[in-house]
């Protein structure tokens, strides 16, 4: 069965990752995929049964202790999946006020869990979840701030950081307390685009390239650096953003280029954190900027930071330490291939493709497919098959 590139393409807004493996929810069709980073080994685990499948709907998951909390974005409310018992269970976080919430990757403390919501500039102001994973109890903060959320936010010692968009704001909501304090950083101009833990400083970024490294103790900007892109782009058009995620890695804050189409930069870019000192890493080549998307998923235990690329539909291992990058392609199994053919396809008979009759055989006694069966063989000849084969 032949199984083209944009029915393979499996990405998401942000892997999970735990030793050495990774889970997430692909956009297009809600399923849960885990994926061996060792092995590449992907593995199709369940399909969340959210009660409107849509592109985008919940992006965004994470692992706590066996249960998988999936968040929504152009989806409502939050979905868990039970890992031992293959269920599911739901928590109304209430009605969505905005066509998409914008929603920022959720960050685990303990058994606390919290989701800043971006919200929709003029809709309704951004605000942050907050979810005890244990109970499954929830509650949401006021309002946080005015206008648009920067793409990046921080957890660190009981305060989350978040940043204005459209102005040079810093934003510390005091979890505890619930209750947020704005900082003007005067150093940056028009917006905030990157928030970066390192430390005792948090280092902040704007559209032209200047970063303010901010002390979280003193509460001001203690020094200053320059993004070097003007270089790579010499020859381009001049651009509305520069880098959109940064992550500090074995004390290296390494930027990515804004995850535009097409890309503008093709390096990443590592600051040492105490010596200000640059090396620049190419990661993409400049036949792969037209067509392309880049957006980094994960960073490992031991420090590489997972960059999905659009055009490779692969995940490139960029490596703080050495300063190069690896390229982990995603295995499928036979089974789990065909299985994605079928979940890509929800409109195509099973009766106009070839298949791979093992492997077929296989999905339809698959237990984790136990509630899709009478969606997925609606068809006469494929509801043969299954009589035959398992009733």
């Amino acid at each position: 069965m032949d199984i083209g590139m944009d029915e393979r393409r499996l990405w998401s807004m942000g892997y999970f990752f735990e030793q050495g493996k990774a889970w997430f929810i692909a956009f297009h069709t809600n399923d849960l995929y885990e994926w061996n980073l060792e092995t590449g080994r992907l593995s199709w685990i369940d399909c969340f049964p959210f009660e409107e499948s849509r592109f985008k709907s919940h992006p965004i998951c994470v692992k706590w202790k066996n249960e998988i909390f999936a968040f929504p974005d152009m989806g409502e409310d939050v979905w868990v999946y039970h890992m031992e018992t293959k269920e599911f269970s739901k928590i109304s976080i209430g009605k969505r006020r905005a066509k998409r919430y914008e929603s920022r990757s959720p960050m685990i403390q303990g058994d606390d869990i919290w989701f800043p919501v971006c919200g929709r500039f003029g809709v309704f102001e951004p605000q942050i979840l907050h979810i005890n994973a244990r109970t499954h109890q929830y509650r949401w903060s006021g309002s946080i701030m005015e206008g648009g959320l920067c793409v990046e936010t921080v957890y660190k010692d009981g305060y989350i950081y978040l940043a204005s968009s459209q102005d040079n704001i810093l934003y510390r909501f005091d979890t505890e307390r619930n209750r947020c304090n704005a900082y003007c950083v005067e150093e940056l101009n028009g917006g905030i685009e990157t928030v970066c833990d390192v430390g005792k400083e948090l280092w902040l970024s704007d559209h032209t390239g200047r970063i303010a490294c901010w002390d979280t103790i003193l509460q001001q900007t203690t020094r200053e650096a320059i993004l070097p892109f003007r270089v790579s782009l010499a020859c381009r058009q001049k651009m509305n953003s520069s880098f959109l995620q940064s992550r500090c890695v074995n004390g290296r804050v390494c930027y990515i280029p804004a995850y535009a189409n097409p890309l503008q930069i093709q390096e990443a870019v590592m600051f040492e954190a105490a010596s200000l000192s640059i090396q620049k890493v190419p990661f993409i080549s400049p036949k792969d900027v037209e067509g392309n998307y880049i957006l980094v998923e994960f960073v490992t235990d031991d420090g590489k930071i997972g960059i999905w690329t659009e055009k490779s539909n692969s995940i490139l291992l960029l490596d703080t330490k050495q300063g190069h990058i690896v390229e982990k392609r995603q295995v499928l199994s036979k089974k789990d291939s065909t299985l994605l053919w079928m979940r890509s396809h929800p409109g195509r008979s099973t009766e106009t493709a070839e298949w791979d009759i093992s492997s077929f055989v296989d999905i339809i006694k698959d237990r984790r497919l136990q509630f899709r069966k009478k969606e997925g063989l609606g068809d006469r000849v494929g509801t043969e098959i299954y009589r035959t084969a398992c009733l």
